[in-house]
């Protein structure tokens, strides 16, 4: 934030290049250091709020930065345009100045996300239990396990489950949401903080089948299977509905799902 604000206060864009350059960049450090201070709270709370009911967490951070932004509104009308904040709820200039706030916090929002979208899962990677010769799957790619046979779940150990709450049950399946991944079990879901290439390596080797970018599939978890145009749709034992990529049905038809 205080780089930001360094930028913003060199470059003075909103009019704010007029102020005496000393004052502009001490203007800009403020007004960073104090969105930080008012967005990263409701920012956490967004992310449990997604992990929680489902949502998906980039647009709980819009929301978050939407609803941050007001209040520091408030903090830039007061400094600007009235002597208190009673007489900035009523000055015509607040809508701008929100509109010019919450742009900055949409736009450090996804600087923030650029930046720094690998970090948990770099965290994960870091742990105890991660081994450097773990299978490795990239979710920006439609890829698919080598191997189909596997043993049957009631015979699997695998790392993910730790990650589970006690009787989760076996995984049937897994969905890449922005920067978590949905598991599924057979009667239950849980939502982790975690690259979906990084779940799929913490399972065992030739246990399923990465079905779509965003889909890897156990194979003990399809009930049917049918043609969909290029591709496919698998229903799974749980009843959710899975697609499949048109690059991955030779990888569908070799474990006996399509024919």
């Amino acid at each position: 934030m205080v780089a930001v604000g360094l930028v913003l206060g060199l470059a003075g864009p909103f009019d704010t290049f007029q102020i005496p350059f000393g004052q502009r960049i001490g203007y800009w450090l403020l007004m960073m250091v104090a969105g930080w201070a008012i967005i990263r709270p409701i920012g956490l709370i967004a992310d449990r709020m997604a992990a929680a009911t489902g949502l998906a967490p980039s647009m709980m951070r819009l929301m978050a930065s939407l609803i941050g932004a007001f209040p520091l509104s408030l903090l830039v009308a007061r400094l600007f345009i009235a002597n208190s904040f009673a007489a900035v709820l009523h000055a015509p200039a607040l809508p701008l100045i929100y509109a010019e706030v919450a742009g900055v916090a949409l736009a450090i929002q996804l600087l923030n996300h650029l930046l720094f979208r690998d970090a948990k899962a770099d965290q994960v990677r870091a742990a105890p239990h991660s081994s450097p010769n773990d299978l490795s799957l990239d979710d920006g790619a439609d890829l698919v396990s080598a191997q189909i046979s596997g043993p049957q779940p009631s015979t699997i150990r695998d790392r993910l489950s730790d990650r589970l709450p006690p009787g989760f049950g076996p995984v049937l399946a897994l969905k890449s949401e922005d920067h978590y991944v949905r598991v599924y079990g057979g009667a239950r879901e849980e939502l982790l903080l975690m690259r979906l290439r990084d779940a799929v390596a913490m399972l065992p080797p030739a246990t399923g089948v990465q079905v779509h970018r965003s889909w890897w599939v156990a194979h003990h978890a399809v009930k049917s299977a049918s043609r969909d145009g290029r591709g496919a749709i698998l229903i799974l034992t749980n009843d959710i509905t899975v697609p499949v990529a048109r690059d991955n049905m030779a990888a569908v038809r070799d474990a006996g799902w399509i024919k």
